[in-house]
């Protein structure tokens, strides 16, 4: 949006160098080894303590999996852990396919005999033009290939109610066509495996799956079912199914029923081997967790409860489901074996530098579209541990939660704004302002989750700053979250935490951001979202990187217009500095901090960069913002709002330079007039300054965004 550049003090000059920062090291997974029941030397007494449930909830056990089964496989001649275990062994995916009713219109009825057609001609295609190199995995399909596969087995079930001639064969065929692909990779079919789901594995493996939205039939794509990556495991789907769930809360809960339960089989085979358990139960908590949640407390409950009636937990032990479960998957490696394979792999290429991460920022992304307006916020002087130090120092829980509440309220609003100026000016003003359409966020949303699911195989270990993060990757998260649902973040971040940890105090969304910054799928991801902007700018492609100490836990997507990005880039800059300038002033006597504030005159070398935040803001927002950090220094109460953020700047470490640098940046266009209030309130004599405009941050970007009219 063109508007006049705010006047700038030239006093600020200087460039400083930017002095970098240290780096957190990864908390290291410790495997363990310790012996079957007993779990070595591990304090029994002291995990329950530690991880009792709260509330002591009672078991009730749900009455519909008391029902008759009607997807039962027969039992796998692989799984020895007890007598009679079809509950255990079998039971969960298939009581959640029962769950989830599947839809009363076929979905292969909304094919034409030509389009089903077509659709084989393209599976026999792909299959003869294979080329060899691709690995086959027979642990894992994604729904997308398990899909493909029962439509091939299954299509003459589904044409005027005939069998169509030589459907079955052609299913006969393309199973040999996989035995080729297979031998060719000096490889043998495993032995147990239906036809059915060696058929999936290996359309999964040849990527023969991957690219149905490009050429199946026009309704096909319509149907979440064909175009999920959600895994399904082996011994868990019944072979007598006849057709998937196509609805994308269905796909999720069964998917994750299918992961537990081939987990458990794993640990029920490792204990049964005598094989060492993989990790502290400790370190399955936050998974545990997600299972839970996912599926309810009186499916995993009862889940678990079979489970602990056929392996029991170390003797004198009393655990609840949870801490069972924990316990009982620290035998059970958390991927399966493709995935395992390819991170040995990756591991073993060689392993990086502790210490060296690369960053998300402007200077070191050659892909990323920086805003001509906006300058990236480099990172702090003061290392990140020296900063949770501080923090734990001076920094109290009630004004972190009401700081970021703030910023939370910012978000919220400016969103509602920029969705009522794109419903008001079109789609003429979202391609001018880089917003991207719903059908295109859902489309990328469900692109990035895909990617990132298939590529967290193939992380090495790293540690990120977990300090800052990229606006795009910040906003990626929360389309995520939005679009898909929090089911799908918990998924990611349950997965990725295996390859990189999670540091306390990090939220799922802001971890699982750092994630997507982190990963291979940066290129991938730019010419995905290309063809859904029109202009080159945008929140897309934003290099400006936030201060994550005040950015909210639980966040959606991010405001996408130009006004609205810098409005709450400068909130979050300028909430960050006031921070630290409040927990190291802090730490001075109170003589000391009466006699910093008491020194502040009419001018300062960050007096400018004070009268800029507040001009920009509007008094209001600027009047709320700093009464957060005026709360926890009680002399502050004499001095202006401006005067106090001229005084918390000044001790925050941050030098004038780097400041006006920042806010020089920011081709803003003044805060639209109002009428004058002669005197102010007696709530504003402490902290609105004489003749200015008593505006709101908000009221300022409707002002800007609705000025057309």
């Amino acid at each position: 949006m063109d508007g006049l550049t705010m006047q700038w003090d030239p006093c600020a000059s200087g460039h400083e160098q930017n002095p970098g920062h240290e780096q957190n090291p990864g908390h290291e997974q410790n495997p363990g080894a310790s012996s079957i029941l007993e779990a070595g030397d591990l304090d029994w007494a002291s995990f329950m303590m530690n991880e009792t449930e709260g509330g002591g909830t009672a078991t009730t056990v749900d009455h519909r999996y008391g029902a008759d089964e009607l997807f039962v496989v027969d039992k796998s001649p692989k799984r020895q852990t007890g007598e009679d275990q079809r509950d255990v062994v079998q039971g969960l995916t298939a009581r959640v396919l029962n769950d989830c009713q599947v839809e009363d219109v076929v979905f292969l009825e909304l094919l034409k005999e030509a389009e089903a057609n077509e659709l084989m001609r393209h599976v026999f295609l792909c299959f003869e033009r294979e080329s060899g190199k691709q690995d086959v995995s027979f642990d894992m399909c994604t729904w997308r290939s398990y899909n493909l596969a029962l439509f091939v087995r299954d299509r003459h079930s589904f044409s005027s109610g005939l069998k169509v001639a030589g459907a079955r064969s052609e299913f006969d065929i393309l199973v040999a066509l996989a035995q080729q692909a297979l031998r060719r990779r000096q490889r043998r079919r495993p032995a147990g495996i239906s036809d059915t789901w060696f058929l999936a594995c290996t359309i999964d493996g040849l990527g023969i799956a991957d690219s149905l939205k490009w050429w199946a039939p026009q309704a096909l794509p319509t149907l979440d079912g064909w175009s999920s990556s959600s895994p399904l495991f082996r011994d868990t789907i019944p072979d007598e199914l006849s057709r998937l769930p196509q609805d994308i809360e269905a796909i999720k809960l069964v998917s994750i029923a299918s992961k537990l339960q081939f987990w458990l089989h794993q640990a029920a085979d490792a204990i049964t081997a005598g094989k060492p358990i993989e990790n502290d139960p400790r370190q399955r908590r936050s998974l545990v967790s997600s299972f839970r949640t996912a599926l309810g407390l009186n499916r995993f409950d009862e889940e678990i409860q079979n489970w602990m009636s056929h392996i029991p937990p170390p003797p004198g032990t009393q655990f609840t489901t949870s801490q069972y479960a924990m316990w009982l998957l620290t035998w059970a490696p958390v991927a399966p074996s493709r995935s395992s394979q390819r991170l040995k792999r990756k591991w073993a290429s060689g392993s990086p530098e502790p210490n060296v991460v690369v960053e998300p920022n402007v200077v070191v992304e050659p892909n990323v579209v920086v805003e001509p307006n906006v300058v990236v916020d480099l990172p702090s002087s003061v290392s990140s541990t020296a900063a949770e130090t501080d923090h734990q120092f001076s920094w109290n829980a009630g004004a972190d939660s009401a700081l970021k509440a703030f910023v939370t309220t910012i978000i919220q609003e400016s969103v509602e704004i920029d969705q009522r100026a794109a419903a008001r000016y079109g789609k003429e003003w979202m391609d001018r302002e880089g917003i991207m359409s719903e059908e295109g966020k859902r489309e990328v949303a469900a692109f990035a989750a895909d990617k990132l699911d298939n590529l967290l195989t193939q992380f090495r270990p790293m540690t990120p700053d977990f300090s800052r993060c990229g606006w795009r990757w910040l906003h990626l998260a929360g389309v995520i979250k939005d679009r898909l649902g929090g089911c799908v973040v918990d998924h990611l971040v349950t997965t990725a935490e295996q390859v990189v940890s999670r540091p306390d105090g990090v939220s799922p969304l802001t971890y699982l951001a750092n994630v997507l910054r982190s990963s291979r799928a940066r290129r991938s991801l730019e010419k995905h979202i290309g063809p859904w902007l029109v202009a080159r700018e945008s929140g897309w492609t934003c290099g400006l990187n936030l201060h994550t100490d005040v950015f909210p836990h639980d966040f959606g997507q991010l405001p996408e217009s130009t006004t609205s990005r810098q409005l709450l880039a400068l909130v979050c800059w300028a909430a960050h500095w006031l921070k630290r300038g409040t927990i190291q002033l802090k730490k001075l006597d109170p003589q000391s901090i009466k006699k910093a504030l008491a020194l502040q005159d009419a001018w300062s070398v960050f007096g400018p960069v004070a009268r800029f935040v507040r001009q920009t803001l509007g008094d209001r927002t600027f009047g709320q913002l700093i009464a957060l950090f005026r709360t926890q220094i009680p002399p502050a109460a004499e001095v202006s709002d401006t005067q106090l953020m001229d005084c918390l700047l000044k001790h925050s470490g941050l030098s004038h330079g780097r400041a006006s640098d920042f806010c020089k940046q920011f081709q803003l266009p003044p805060a639209p007039a109002q009428k004058r209030h002669l005197l102010p309130t007696s709530e504003m004599a402490s902290s609105v300054e004489p003749h200015t405009d008593v505006v709101d941050l908000l009221g300022v970007l409707e002002m800007l965004l609705f000025a057309e009219e």
